[in-house]
């Protein structure tokens, strides 16, 4: 970074050279507080990308790791869209949709054992 400031400033390395205490302290100052900045700024920008995809605040982010995560997402989406396709094809029967429905109503019967207000 104090490269990059100096070249912004065209500083050569005969000036940095006769450069005094106090003015490379300046830069030292200025640098710190940059570098503040900037962790600030990728820890912002990290946050928002683990909120944004559902990443655990302390597990750490790496370039492998989100592409692993992003292959089992896409593994378990293809996976849920061939299930969804068979459904549909299964459902254009309507003896299939009502046989589904009338399984899904046994299911979700009340049992016995439930508790039920009067």
């Amino acid at each position: 970074m104090l490269e990059l400031q100096l070249e912004l400033e065209h500083i050569d390395q005969h000036a940095l050279n006769n450069m005094s205490e106090e003015r490379l302290k300046h830069y030292n100052t200025i640098l710190r507080e940059q570098v503040r900045e900037l962790d600030q700024e990728i820890l912002n920008v990290e946050s928002s990308f683990r909120y944004a995809y559902g990443i655990d605040p302390f597990e750490s982010v790496s370039p492998d790791g989100v592409l692993q995560n992003l292959a089992v997402d896409l593994k378990e989406l293809r996976l849920n869209v061939r299930t969804l396709e068979q459904d549909l094809a299964a459902f254009e029967d309507i003896k299939n949709l009502k046989l589904w429905l009338k399984r899904c109503k046994v299911v979700s019967a009340p049992s016995d054992f439930e508790f039920m207000p009067f």
